[in-house]
Formats: structure tokens, C-alpha cells, sequence
């Protein structure tokens, strides 16, 4: 081949014959030994067999995947000796040491692609959401190719050191950019070191040769482009449905995989002895189907009463958790001892939570899913906030940090006791709970495949300032108390107004905003009675369907209760003062003040301290969850039009702000809302209540069948009277105009 002048790289074909290459030495090989070290270090980290997918799924790997190790190791220090060998003009040694290489980098390649079907499998097994294996899957395919052509490259332009340096050290980098991705989902719980990798090492690469010889080498910018444009590629190749359909290919060999491991790696007992990061396991017990009994009855009101009786056998782990000095997060998995499902359900909690709530669990486990829950970091009544007093790291664990803790630990020890991941996991939860799952889908948009986030408290500080408003215009003074007497006086009326908005008078609204309730209509002629409401009774009522307003700008700061709630209204107007919940927050978490009189509420300056303080810790407002759905995640959102202590139209204000920030296409394939008519707080209620969202969501997680409708169902005296579709927001159900209006069948979901 025809030399070129010494400096010249006009022609990109990696050969540059300056003084250096003419005397077969390397110029500033300690910049290329350096990085040679970082390269060693990052996959030695990341490959650990210990720590190949999450240290908290921490699973033996196979030994052949130790020789891909030992191979990959290998050829980091092969390149390290390289750059020592040309760097003194040993081009014997260094023609030897390239065929050494080229042995290694074939045995690298042979076994690459077991190596990204064990990890692909793996992953599947371990729980990650589709969207991340996805990536990951196939930015390993690309690293391998772009190694597979770059070292080949290099061993063709071997005499010429200075494009044969910087080929092997970018194909180095591709084929490492794996392991760093596989060390950050270690350490941080994100991508951003695996992606970091494949970019920033290459453009180091070109900086180097930009500063020492004041232009890029034609390897450097042909070989970063190969290695960036790699990583590029696969994470817009990733988001696609059809990369995603042929990664879960592969589910056959992890459910196997699973269902092999579906009974006790180890004895329930023999968990006592795990050790999990600032975790303490305190229980870890055998239970015998049926004896469950929990050692605290639940203190909150209206807990179903589960029958314990008919668990099955279970592992019941208990466990501490202490992220901080002040922290002791409390929470308890169940595991079956029989006939795992392969998925994990954790449930969530209610108002301020304090307490593990065993009946949630119990309905997972019923379904042979393993469970957990947590107390969130404190223990006490529900609707008592004392716990944050003084103690800012207890809020941060109710907030959002328990809820993250128990899921990472909860994926631990089913690890340990099963052998393996969870195929799935679910979050399920309501109220608070639901609150939860939406900073779950926030800020860990990896720990749950699929979450239910029924009745979010999405507007914590809003919602707890609404509970006082309602309280202050009921108790302002003793002629606007509105005695629990007429609440179904002023509902009748109001059905009487709007019943047949929606075509069929069935006692439900099926969109209470388009009802024009004035409470005015039920004014008393003449003083008082117990069919009417007089004029400061008619005001209150008002204020609640209003809502509360800043009194300065006129700004809404939360929706009031719909026309429809009125059965419900007791705990938050039917008492001696404000709801326990709402006065708790101002009390304890705004004011440190445990004396604080709810009337002195101002809804001005005192809301927006209640905003400053949160700091994003309780609300769940963010709308931003592009990569929730990135990732793969599904969001089943429900609330009842009902709901008197959640103000339903927070959940409708919060979905059409994820639809404007997220893109209505990609909403449509991973969040929904379905709005239920007539249904009270996470159930109950005049209307159709009673239905399986759990189902619902197995199948769009599963098999990729996003629901078009959910059946309710309403049940009294024990017998199904009604069933009713659930429609995704915006649509709502419309009778067809023929046949029962209590049967679902005669009803389509249409957008209004």
C-alpha cells in the first residue's frame, strides 16, 4: 500500500505513517494504558459473579459465563501489555501478542451470544420491566458485533501501531460498555454509567488525539462512530413493540426456569441468617395452611376481615430496615411454600399508614403471589402524623423511601429462597397506596412491572387542605353543621337533578361533572327543617362541592366532591372538627405544632409553606414518566366518581397532565384511568364496585392485552344485582338502548 506523508490523514484507512509509526513506537501509550486499567476495573465490577444483574438478586452464575470472565479480563491486560510492548517498538512481541489476542477475541465471540441469552433470560426471571431487558439485550448484540468488526480491523492494520492501538482500545470499550451498564444497575438503580461508557470513553479518545497530535486519528472517529452509533441504535431499536415481542421469545425458558425453582431452594428458617444491606431479618417462620393469625388486629376503620383460615402454607419473613439513623422501616414478606406463581405483589398502605396491613397481603397470597408490605417507617394509628415530628428522615421514608427499600429487600429474599427472581412484579395499592405506587412509577420506574393506583392521593398537601376546608365550612359555626340526618336528602335531590344526564336512571351518575347541582333548591321557606337545608347549611354545602380556592388570586387549589358523594360525607363534615388525617398533616408536618387549630387555616400563605416543606417528598404530581413507560411499565389508574374523601377529579387532573407530558400514543399503550360511577373510596358506593384489576393488569403486563374495559360488579345481600363496564377514561359506558341496564352486555364503551 502507498505510504502517505508523515501527518497526513486525508485518507481514511487508519494508516498514518508519522516518525513514531516508521519506528514501530506508539507516542503517549500511558493514556492508552490508563484506560486500558479503567476497562479492567469496570469488568471485572460488573461481571462479578456475585453481582451480575442487582446485588440484591444476588444468583450463582454458571461457569462458563466465569471463562467468558476470565477471557474478558484476559484481553484487558493483553491490551494494557500491548500498549507497554509498541510504546518500546517490540513489534516481534507485539506480532505474537496479536495472535494471542485474536485467539482470545474469537473465543470472546463464540461465546457472546450465550452469554446475552443467559443474561436476557435472567433478566426475565429476575423481574425486569420488558423495556430494560430490551435495551440491554440488544445494546450486548451491538457491542458484539461492533467488537467483532473493530478487532478484526485492528488485525489487519497490526504494523501500523498508532490506527491498531486505538481500534483494539475501541473495540475494548464496546465490548465493555456491558459490564459498566450491568455495575451501575448495582449501585444506583439506572443505566446512566452503561450508557455513559459507550460515549464518553470514545469522545476521551478523540480529546487525546485532538490535544497530543492537534487532529482526530481517521480510527478514533471511524471507531467511535461504530461504537456510539451502536448504543444509538439500540435504544431506539429497544422501544419498539416488535424488539420486545423477540426478547419475550425467550419467556418459555424463564418461566422453565422458574417453575423449576417454584418450591424452597432452602428452608423458610435458614432466611433468619440473610444479610441484606442495613437490614435486620427479625422472623423468618414456617406458617402451617390456615393458622395465620396476626399478633396486632388492624386498627383501620372499615378493614375487611380476611379469611386467614384459608391461607395457604407460607414463609412469613420479618424485617427491619434502617437506611438512615433515624429510619426503622418495618415490613414482612410472604412467600409460598407451594405452588409460587413466579410474581411478586407488593400492596400498599393506608392515610398514615404505621402498621403492616396483613389483610392486603392476604388477598395476594391467596392468589399464590408472594407479598409484602410495610408499616412506612414508624408505627401508630392511621390517622395520626406525630411520628414526623423532629424527625424529617421518618417523612422521607413514608413519602417514598420505604416503599423502595422493602421492594429491593423483598426481591432479596425471594432470590435467596427460591433461587430465583420474580418473573413480575406488581404493585397494588389504594388511597395511600395508590399514592405510593405513583412515586414508585416517579422515581423507581424500574421496581414494578405493572402497578394499580387506585384513589392516588396525588396532591398530598392539596388533599389534606381540602379535608380542612370542608371542615372549616361545616364548623365555621354551629348553623352551618349539616346533621348526618340530610345527606340523603340532599342526595336524592341530587339525583333527582341528574339521573338521566346520561340517559338511564339507575341512582348513578355516570359523570358527575356534567351535573348542575344547586344546593339552593333544597333551601328552607321558613327556619328549619329535616327535609330542607337553611341558608347557612345551603352555603356549606356548597363550599363543599367547590372546593378550596385561594382566597387572594381566586385559585383552585383542589377539586371540591362531586354531586353524587353526599352518603359519605360523615367522617369529613359529620364530625366535631376537621378529619384526624387532614388536621394531622398541618399539625405535625407544617406547623410542629400539636396544638394547632385547624381553623386558622390560611389558604393562602399556609398552603403554599405546605408545598415548600414537602419538597416533593409526599406529592406525587411529577407527570414526567417517560421512562416508567420506556421501560415497559404499565399504569392501571382507577378512582370512584363516589370517592367523598378524594377528590376525584385529582386522578382525571393528574392523567391529563401524564398525557401532555408523555405523548397521547405512548399514554395509550401504558397508563389508563378508568373513572367508576358510583363507587365510594376504593370501593363500595352506590354502583358497580367489585372488580379484579390485578386480572386486568397480568394481562397487559403478560401478554401484552390492554384492557379496552373492566367488569364491576355490584353486589348486595350477597348476590350480584348489577354489572356494569369500566371504561378507560375518557370514555364512559352507553347504553345500547335495549335489554336490563343492569347487565354489562348492554352497554359499549364510547367517548363522549
Amino acid at each position: 500500500m502507498q505510504e502517505l506523508p508523515s501527518g497526513d490523514v486525508s485518507r481514511p484507512d487508519f494508516v498514518v505513517r508519522s516518525t513514531a509509526v516508521r519506528s514501530g513506537r506508539m507516542r503517549h501509550p500511558v493514556f492508552f494504558s490508563a484506560m486500558s486499567v479503567v476497562l479492567i476495573t469496570g469488568v471485572f465490577l460488573g461481571f462479578a459473579p456475585t453481582y451480575y444483574l442487582r446485588p440484591s438478586e444476588a444468583v450463582p452464575i454458571p461457569r462458563y459465563l466465569h471463562v467468558h470472565g476470565a477471557a474478558m479480563t484476559a484481553w484487558f491486560l493483553l491490551l494494557l501489555l500491548q500498549s507497554l510492548l509498541i510504546a518500546r517498538g517490540r513489534r516481534p512481541i507485539h506480532r505474537r501478542t496479536g495472535i494471542v489476542g485474536a485467539v482470545i477475541a474469537v473465543v470472546i465471540t463464540l461465546m457472546n451470544p450465550f452469554v446475552v441469552v443467559w443474561g436476557a433470560t435472567k433478566g426475565l426471571a429476575a423481574g425486569l420491566p420488558i423495556g430494560l431487558l430490551t435495551f440491554i439485550t440488544i445494546a450486548d448484540l451491538s457491542a458484539m458485533v461492533v467488537f467483532a468488526v473493530l478487532t478484526g480491523l485492528a488485525l489487519a492494520w497490526r504494523r501500523h501501531p498508532e490506527a491498531h492501538s486505538r481500534l483494539l482500545l475501541l473495540a475494548s470499550i464496546a465490548m465493555s460498555s456491558p459490564a459498566f451498564g450491568r455495575l451501575s444497575l448495582n449501585t444506583t438503580g439506572n443505566a446512566l454509567v452503561g450508557i455513559s461508557v459507550p460515549i464518553g470513553l470514545p469522545l476521551l479518545v478523540a480529546l487525546h488525539d485532538r490535544i497530543v497530535t492537534k487532529r482526530v486519528h481517521p480510527a478514533t472517529t471511524w471507531g467511535s462512530i461504530a461504537v456510539i452509533g451502536s448504543l444509538v441504535s439500540s435504544i431506539a431499536v429497544a422501544g419498539t413493540q416488535k424488539s420486545q415481542s423477540m426478547v419475550r421469545l425467550l419467556e418459555p425458558v424463564a418461566a422453565l426456569n422458574g417453575q423449576l425453582t417454584a418450591t424452597a431452594a432452602q428452608s423458610c428458617e435458614s432466611l433468619a441468617s440473610l444479610r441484606l444491606p442495613n437490614t435486620t431479618i427479625t422472623l423468618a417462620q414456617s406458617v402451617p395452611a390456615g393458622a395465620f393469625k396476626p399478633e396486632k388486629p388492624a386498627t383501620f376503620p372499615g378493614a375487611p376481615v380476611p379469611a386467614y383460615d384459608r391461607l395457604p402454607a407460607f414463609c412469613r419473613v420479618a424485617a427491619t430496615i434502617k437506611p438512615t439513623k433515624d429510619s426503622n422501616i418495618k415490613f414482612e414478606v410472604w412467600l409460598p411454600l407451594n405452588g409460587w406463581n413466579g410474581k411478586f405483589q407488593a400492596v400498599g398502605s393506608a392515610a398514615w399508614a404505621g402498621q403492616i396491613f396483613h389483610w392486603s397481603m392476604a388477598e395476594a397470597l391467596a392468589r399464590d403471589y408472594v407479598t409484602a408490605n410495610t408499616d412506612t417507617g414508624h408505627e401508630g394509628d392511621v390517622g395520626d402524623a406525630s411520628f414526623a415530628l423532629g424527625h424529617p428522615e421518618k417523612v422521607t421514608d413514608f413519602g417514598y423511601r420505604a416503599v423502595h427499600e422493602m421492594t429491593e429487600k423483598s426481591k432479596a429474599i425471594i432470590t435467596a429462597y427460591y433461587g430465583n427472581g420474580p418473573r413480575f412484579s406488581y404493585w397494588n395499592g389504594c388511597s395511600t397506596g395508590g399514592m405510593q405506587g405513583l412515586k414508585e412509577a416517579q422515581r423507581f420506574p424500574f421496581d414494578y412491572d405493572g402497578i394499580i393506583a387506585g384513589a392516588p392521593g396525588t396532591f398530598w398537601t392539596h388533599l389534606m387542605a381540602s379535608g380542612v376546608w370542608i371542615a372549616q365550612a361545616t364548623h365555621k359555626d354551629p348553623a352551618s353543621y349539616i346533621p348526618p340526618e340530610k345527606y340523603p336528602i340532599i342526595h336524592a335531590a341530587v339525583l333527582e337533578a341528574c339521573d338521566g344526564l346520561d340517559g338511564v336512571e339507575d341512582g348513578v351518575l355516570d359523570d358527575p361533572r356534567r351535573c348542575r347541582f344547586d344546593p339552593r333548591s333544597l333551601a328552607c321557606q321558613d327556619g328549619d327543617g329535616p327535609g330542607c337545608l337553611t341558608t347557612p347549611q345551603v352555603e356549606a354545602a356548597r363550599q363543599i362541592y367547590a372546593g378550596p380556592k385561594n382566597p387572594r388570586t381566586g385559585e383552585q387549589i383542589s377539586p371540591g366532591l362531586e354531586p353524587g358523594t353526599e352518603l359519605g360525607w360523615r367522617p369529613m363534615a359529620g364530625g366535631t372538627g376537621a378529619f384526624p388525617v387532614h388536621e394531622s398533616h398541618f399539625k405535625y408536618l407544617v406547623f410542629a405544632d400539636p396544638k394547632w387549630n385547624y381553623q386558622t387555616l390560611n389558604f393562602d400563605a399556609d398552603i403554599a409553606l405546605a408545598d415548600r416543606l414537602d419538597k416533593d417528598t409526599i406529592n406525587a404530581t411529577d407527570p414526567n414518566l417517560k421512562k416508567f413507560v420506556a421501560g415497559g411499565g404499565k399504569l392501571l389508574l382507577y378512582h370512584g366518581w363516589n370517592d367523598s374523601f378524594l377528590a376525584p377529579r385529582n386522578t382525571v387532573t393528574y392523567y391529563d397532565s401524564v398525557v401532555a407530558t408523555v405523548g397521547a400514543a405512548q399514554v395509550r399503550s401504558s397508563v389508563r384511568l378508568f373513572m367508576a360511577p358510583g363507587m365510594a373510596h376504593c370501593g363500595g358506593g352506590e354502583g358497580p364496585s367489585a372488580f379484579d384489576p390485578v386480572a386486568a393488569l397480568e394481562e397487559w403486563v403478560e401478554k401484552g392485552k390492554a384492557p379496552d374495559q373492566i367488569t364491576a360488579s355490584r353486589v348486595r345481600n350477597g348476590k350480584v344485582d348489577r354489572t356494569r363496564p369500566l371504561c378507560p377514561y375518557p370514555q364512559v359506558a352507553e347504553y345500547k338502548g335495549t335489554g336490563s341496564t343492569d347487565d354489562s352486555g348492554n352497554f359499549v364503551c364510547k367517548a363522549r
